[in-house]
Parts: C-alpha cells; sequence; structure tokens
C-alpha cells in the first residue's frame, strides 16, 4: 500500500522571507523521505514474494514444495514486519498532526475524533477576516488554509489508512494460517 506523497507538511507558518522558505523545503524533504524506506523494503518483499509464488508451479517434487511454502511465510512475515513499520510511521504522523491541531484550539474525543472541528475553522477564519493589515491577513488565511488541510489528512490517516493497513496486516496473518495448514495437509 504506498502512500509516500501523501504527507502533510508545514503549508504557510505566516511568516515572510527566506528562512521560511527554507523551513519549507525542509519539511518538504522530510516529508518525501518519510515514507519511502519502509515502502521500498515493502516493495523488494513483494518482488521475492512474487518470484517464489512464479516458481512454484514448476516445482515437481514435495520437498521443494515445502520449501517453496515455508520460504512464502517467511517472506510474508517480513511484508507483516515491512507493513507494521508503515503504520508506526502513520500513527507518528497522525500524532503529530493532533498535537498541531490541539496546540491551535483544536479538541478531540476519546475515539480520536474531533469534536469543535466546524467551530474552530470558523472562529480561525473569523479572526483572519478581522486583519486589516493585508499581508498579516493573507497569512493567516493560509494558515487556516494549512489547519484545513491537516484536519483532511488526520481524518485520512485516523479513519482509513490505518484501519486498513491494519486490515493488510490481519489479511497476511491468515494468509500465513493457510499455508501453514496446506504444508501441514500436504504432509500427511
Amino acid at each position: 500500500k504506498g502512500s509516500g506523497s501523501k504527507g502533510s507538511g508545514s503549508k504557510g507558518s505566516g511568516s515572510k522571507g527566506s528562512s521560511s522558505t527554507e523551513k519549507e523545503v525542509e519539511d518538504m524533504e522530510k516529508l518525501t523521505d518519510r515514507y519511502y524506506k519502509f515502502e521500498d523494503a515493502l516493495r523488494n518483499v513483494e518482488k521475492q514474494l512474487n518470484k517464489v509464488r512464479a516458481e512454484r508451479d514448476s516445482i515437481s517434487t514435495k520437498k521443494d514444495y515445502e520449501k517453496s511454502i515455508n520460504k512464502e511465510i517467511s517472506l510474508i512475515n517480513e511484508q507483516i514486519k515491512a507493513m507494521e513499520n508503515i503504520r508506526k510511521e502513520y500513527q507518528k504522523e497522525r500524532d503529530e498532526i493532533k498535537k498541531t491541531l490541539k496546540n491551535n484550539g483544536f479538541q478531540f474525543d476519546k475515539n480520536g475524533d474531533i469534536t469543535n472541528y466546524q467551530k474552530q475553522l470558523d472562529k480561525l477564519v473569523a479572526q483572519a477576516n478581522k486583519i486589516s493589515d493585508p499581508e498579516k491577513k493573507k497569512a493567516m488565511q493560509e494558515q487556516v488554509k494549512a489547519l484545513a488541510d491537516l484536519i483532511d489528512r488526520y481524518n485520512e490517516l485516523e479513519d482509513e489508512t490505518i484501519p486498513d493497513t491494519t486490515t493488510e496486516i490481519t489479511d497476511l496473518k491468515n494468509e500465513i494460517a493457510d499455508l501453514t495448514k496446506d504444508l501441514a495437509d500436504q504432509t500427511e
């Protein structure tokens, strides 16, 4: 499951100048690298799995078949580990976003849902609209837009990405159980 480019960096910090731009570039570099190593590890395992599965069609002995199944189980375990690492990184990103949102007045219930989403956004928009200085007003509007983007990313992680990844891990564990049963059946 790839989503290396779905993260949200710091968008519109509200200040001007090259230090702000450099910070945004630095944040984007962190963002681009955030999932790459995990997804690359997952892709490599998936390539090996596909090769093992493709080679199984030409296996003629029971011993080689068992070796192939055991190799597949081992690779699926590596795949699970890679998926767990990706999930941990998703959770870390979600927690970072949650902290940023809390620091900007957003509140969360015990399930992780934002309880004052619309009210707080409306409040921030109203604050931005009261600013008379055009540059400061624009900066505040960009900050509100960045927070809205963070809310979208938070909800995506919390409600879709992390649960979907957990389901994929469970499916892989079930696949190992099926292969183990198949292997046991073959040896009877």
